[in-house]
């Protein structure tokens, strides 16, 4: 029995009531990635997941959230279903935040500290064709407000922005750390900025994409992809940056443990530079080979693939919060130290690993 006494117990018994859903067990909280708190429950109709809208948080992002899950639905790329409240809103209010009800998916998800199997590389990688497959049909003008990877003006502004903030917060000691990573930023969007907009742009595919697939953001049964979840970085943005990030996860989920297995635990494990390139080289061909079962993608846009690495950080740099505690900015300035410090070296090793795959010297030509 629920009890509205204490704080979670408290609004879970409101939010239900909305819902009238009586759960028949215990009801399980998680907190997904950057702080999405998930709970989940049986109940005589079924299997129901409660979603606390932290990242798309606005009546704006959440109504695109819904309507982009029911387009996938609609063109065979399952998805979470959204259940209405009894009033027939698709989201409940409680104390500031939001919430979204939806129908557990057949399957279950792996977990971050699990043994991949090559099926899930397999199913992941079609999935991901799937779904840029059904998603290429979402009406353009709906879109999100999220910065895109390669809106440099707006990239440039919110670091303007992120500097003033950090120049007026500096008893944090991970402040001094942060600002100096500002112009190597900068530098980056110089350096990228002509080829990204006069070469990548007008070869390349833009349009909805899911912002973060991989197989933990998938349902699995006997070994096939039941469907995908997640759609808090849905946005109208380059089919590549989905493709890379996805087989960026894979190499590290499956690719690397399946090679050097314990090794990896051991922190002083060291693989040599041509050993990693062997992997990537394999990792790439065979996800890309995988992708092309249910999507296309042709040899002229697959050789801007080595410009991915450096819009990811741009992407992931708008996440740093200087509001954060010290702990967690200084976690983030490591983390973005470590993506500027590895973007030549991964852009090395993807025109390496795609240089097979090209049919032509002629589609490279832009390296």
């Amino acid at each position: 029995m629920l009890m509205p006494y204490e704080p979670v117990q408290g609004r879970l018994h409101y939010i239900l009531e909305k819902y009238k859903l009586e759960p028949l067990g215990d009801i399980t909280i998680s907190f997904c990635s950057m702080a999405n708190e998930m709970f989940s429950f049986d109940t005589e109709q079924g299997r129901f997941y409660l979603k606390n809208c932290l990242k798309n948080n606005s009546p704006e992002r959440l109504a695109l959230e819904i309507d982009f899950s029911q387009h996938l639905q609609t063109n065979q790329m399952p998805c979470p279903e959204v259940v209405p409240a009894a009033s027939g809103e698709n989201t409940v209010c409680y104390n500031g935040f939001v919430f979204l009800m939806t129908r557990a998916f057949e399957g279950s998800t792996p977990h971050w500290n699990d043994t991949l199997q090559p099926w899930h590389v397999s199913e992941t990688m079609r999935g991901l064709g799937s779904f840029h497959r059904a998603a290429a049909t979402f009406p353009i003008e709906r879109d999100s407000d999220r910065i895109k990877s390669f809106q440099f003006d707006r990239q440039l502004a919110w670091l303007d922005s992120l500097e003033l903030k950090l120049n007026s917060a500096k008893t944090k000691t991970s402040i001094k750390e942060a600002l100096a990573l500002l112009p190597r930023l900068r530098g980056v969007i110089s350096e990228i900025r002509p080829e990204v907009e006069n070469k990548l742009l007008p070869n390349c595919q833009v349009q909805m994409i899911h912002g973060d697939f991989h197989c933990f953001n998938l349902f699995f049964k006997n070994e096939k992809m039941t469907g995908c979840c997640d759609f808090d970085f849905i946005r109208r943005d380059l089919v590549l940056f989905d493709i890379w990030w996805c087989i960026n996860s894979i190499i590290d989920a499956f690719y690397i443990p399946q090679k050097w297995r314990d090794k990896v635990k051991d922190p002083d494990f060291q693989p040599g530079a041509e050993a990693i390139q062997a992997l990537i080289n394999l990792a790439v061909k065979e996800c890309i080979t995988l992708y092309r079962q249910t999507a296309k993608l042709s040899d002229q846009e697959l050789a801007f693939l080595p410009l991915m690495p450096a819009l990811l950080l741009l992407n992931n740099m708008q996440f740093f919060e200087p509001d954060n505690s010290d702990e967690e900015c200084a976690d983030h300035v490591q983390w973005l130290t470590y993506l500027l410090d590895g973007v030549e070296r991964h852009h090395s090793q993807l025109r390496q690993a795609i240089a097979p795959l090209l049919k032509t010297t002629a589609d490279a030509a832009h390296d």
